[in-house]
């Protein structure tokens, strides 16, 4: 039986200060808790053995709830999370998504933790496998 490589999610702020010492791009999965699609990615996607091993050897994974109170220190700015009531988006997620917020979002950054890019909506393992390759490649 093929061993299952389980993805090691860490916090942004771990990804930020895990570049200092072990240089990687990072990957975010932006997501909420209510989206199913996200739901559907951790199920289909990111429990895809391929996907797995590559997002752990290749990339800081990071996991960010879109709607989390948790403030961000980033770049010397602190963002916040300044809603109150239900689906209030992150200041750091209205940022890296460039002010639309669609989820599943996927965002690359790089090595200076410095936005690459982002990929909207649910990908299925075919989908992400490739994006996931162009990026870590500096093509």
């Amino acid at each position: 039986m093929a061993q299952e490589t389980k993805i090691n999610w860490i916090e942004i702020d771990k990804a930020f200060d895990a570049n200092t010492k072990t240089p990687r791009k990072i990957f975010i999965d932006v997501y909420t808790d209510w989206c199913g699609w996200c739901k559907k990615m951790d199920e289909n996607t990111f429990s895809n053995p391929v996907i797995a091993s590559y997002l752990t050897t290749k990339f800081h994974a990071v996991k960010f709830n879109a709607e989390g109170t948790k403030d961000i220190t980033y770049k010397g700015k602190v963002y916040k999370n300044k809603g109150q009531g239900q689906r209030n988006p992150h200041e750091f997620a209205v940022a890296l998504l460039q002010g639309r917020l669609p989820y599943p979002s996927i965002v690359f950054m790089n090595e200076d933790n410095n936005l690459i890019t982002y990929l909207a909506g649910y990908l299925i393992p075919e989908q992400l496998e490739p994006n996931m390759a162009y990026i870590e490649s500096d093509a």
